[in-house]
């Protein structure tokens, strides 16, 4: 409670099919699976239900989130809360998987198409591989 400044009083599971919406970063979203009704001490509130109700709250790094979120507005909340944190996050195609290993960064390209993709790091060209993944490949660069 002191850390988050928030007390949860109610969860409450959503049925099948049932959909509570609220506003998060100035954008519909859609909640399911549950949601909890929040008494907030502390805290402010970052996004809410339709209702006026809290749905995600901070409290200074602190972020708590009452319900089930669809898939766009999780990504959103997690991008901005490490844009906030002074971080660059990247939003990768699905089918690739990017590593950082000490002073290299390892891109991993699942699909059947080539990616283009490049470190948002200081890099150097690619050690192995190309700036544009290859098809079930693999590209390794240098960081500077």
């Amino acid at each position: 409670q002191d850390l988050l400044g928030l007390r949860v009083n109610r969860v409450a599971s959503l049925p099948p099919g049932f959909e509570e919406t609220g506003r998060l970063l100035n954008q519909a979203c859609t909640l399911t699976g549950w949601v909890e009704d929040l008494a907030l001490n502390s805290a402010q509130t970052l996004a809410s239900l339709s209702d006026g109700r809290p749905l995600v709250a901070l409290n200074d790094r602190a972020c708590y989130v009452a319900g089930g979120l669809d898939d766009a507005s999780w990504i959103n909340l997690l991008e901005s809360r490490a844009l906030a944190a002074g971080l660059a996050p990247q939003r990768l195609p699905n089918d690739l998987r990017v590593s950082r290993i000490g002073h290299h960064c390892v891109a991993l390209n699942f699909s059947a198409q080539a990616i283009a993709w490049s470190p948002t790091a200081q890099a150097s060209a690619p050690l192995l591989g190309e700036a544009s993944v290859a098809a079930r490949g693999l590209s390794i660069w240098r960081l500077d």
